[in-house]
């Protein structure tokens, strides 16, 4: 009862924390690694971009958005720190590797964890809501 109040616009911050995902790899695409395009480029820019597509047709499609918006700002968030980590701070010369390990990560562990984690809040919320309204 409770979770249909919030369905519209958990769908739109999950669709916009994807936009900001794909601004971000696009940013870094095209500033911080190369100048030049070559296919290697292009495959990993499209990696790095698959977390925020899947967390976008998740929310867009799915009748359970908060599983989008989690993958979604849960990926953004890691694609931040691994953005600061690698560009901002980087205190060693291996640094840039955990770049290149980063998209697979984002897509098999963050996103994945992170969506159950919104899903498993929606209910804890969803629990003590129900529970709320029914003293009132």
């Amino acid at each position: 009862m409770i979770q249909h109040l919030f369905i519209r616009p958990v769908r739109n911050t999950a669709l916009l924390a994807a936009f900001f995902g794909l601004v971000l790899h696009a940013y870094i695409a095209l500033n911080e690694v190369a100048l030049d395009f070559n296919p290697c480029l292009i495959g990993f820019f499209i990696c790095s971009c698959a977390p925020y597509v899947i967390a976008a047709a998740v929310a867009h499609k799915s009748t359970m958005p908060i599983l989008g918006f989690g993958a979604a700002v849960g990926g953004l968030i890691f694609d931040l720190s691994i953005y600061y980590t690698v560009f901002s701070a980087s205190k060693a010369s291996t640094t840039a590797i955990i770049y290149l390990v980063a998209p697979p990560i984002n897509l098999l562990v963050v996103g994945p964890a992170s969506a159950l984690m919104a899903w498993g809040l929606m209910k804890t919320y969803q629990a003590a809501a129900n529970k709320l309204m029914a003293q009132i």
